[in-house]
């Protein structure tokens, strides 16, 4: 039998909201390290096309396998222009600056966000 495989999955993120995560996820762009970690425990690290710039800057030693991803801003100081040129399928950030509405607005993907 053939496996289905949905073009998305709904879920519930850490702000109450539903949003629809597209499938497959090939893309994933974060602005948060501790969405990078979880990914990187589900062992789909090979999935996260940029990060956060302070990841490279601080922590590099943590981070080696992802210090060639394009630096993509933060939570608290985003890079909206690079960020949407890397093309990401969804963004994971951390919950509480407005901002986030703007780019759910402006753009065609999901904002995942994590409590902080």
């Amino acid at each position: 039998m053939k496996k289905i495989i949905p073009k998305s999955i709904t879920i519930v993120d850490s702000a109450g909201r539903v949003v629809e995560i597209p499938q497959p996820l090939e893309r994933i762009a974060v602005w948060d390290s501790a969405a990078a970690e979880v990914i990187r425990a589900f062992g789909a690290k090979d999935k996260i096309i940029g990060i956060a710039e302070y990841m490279a800057r601080k922590y590099p030693f943590y981070w080696p396998d992802l210090m060639d991803k394009p630096q993509i801003g933060s939570w608290y100081m985003p890079d909206y222009q690079r960020t949407k040129e890397i093309e990401p399928q969804v963004l994971i950030t951390i919950t509480g600056y407005g901002f986030l509405k703007d780019v759910e607005k402006n753009w065609s993907l999901s904002v995942l966000k994590l409590s902080n």
